[in-house]
């Protein structure tokens, strides 16, 4: 397996990121627009 795509998800070669939208401020902005 040369090709980087192809290669198996371990937890070695991958990462996770969490990304905090603040939904409770996007509820209000979404009530506003209404």
């Amino acid at each position: 397996m040369s090709n980087p795509k192809l290669e198996v998800l371990t937890p070695q070669n991958s990462q996770l990121i969490f990304i905090d939208q603040q939904p409770q401020m996007a509820f209000g902005v979404q009530s506003i627009d209404r």
